[in-house]
Parts: C-alpha cells; structure tokens; sequence
C-alpha cells in the first residue's frame, strides 16, 4: 500500500488555528453536533483549506458560515 502525500503547502506567512486542550476537545458542545461526509472537487479543498490557514480559522467555522447565510437568505 502505498502512502499520498498532501500536495498542500501553506503559505510562508499563515498562522496555525489555536490549539484545543485535551479537556476542551473532548467536552460535550452546546449544540447537538453531526457528522457527514462532503465530496468536493481537490482544488476547491484546497483554496479553502489555504483561505482558513490565511484566516486562522478552521474550515468548518467557514462553512458553517457560509450555509447559515445560504440558508438565512432561503428563509429555511
């Protein structure tokens, strides 16, 4: 079996999201949490895992984002 290497490089100037510590990882969040698996196409995988690095955010704060203001805006 052979190992892929990640072609992601990050920028030279991208700060590393904050660390949780072993206590904050594992407490219960406050709202119901669900897991899912996104297909998506690798370059857009990228853009957005460089713009979150840019950011220091992570790509789930992104994308939480973005479909609550999809979702805001479909009166859902």
């Amino acid at each position: 079996m052979t190992s892929k290497k990640s072609k992601f490089q990050p920028p030279a100037a991208a700060k590393a999201a904050p660390r949780r510590s072993m206590t904050e990882a594992f407490v219960e969040p406050e709202e119901p949490v669900t897991m899912f698996t996104l297909r998506m196409n690798s370059e857009l995988h990228r853009q957005l895992k460089v713009q979150a690095a840019n950011e220091g955010r992570s790509m789930k704060e992104i994308l939480e984002e973005l479909l609550r203001g999809y979702l805001d805006k479909k009166g859902a």
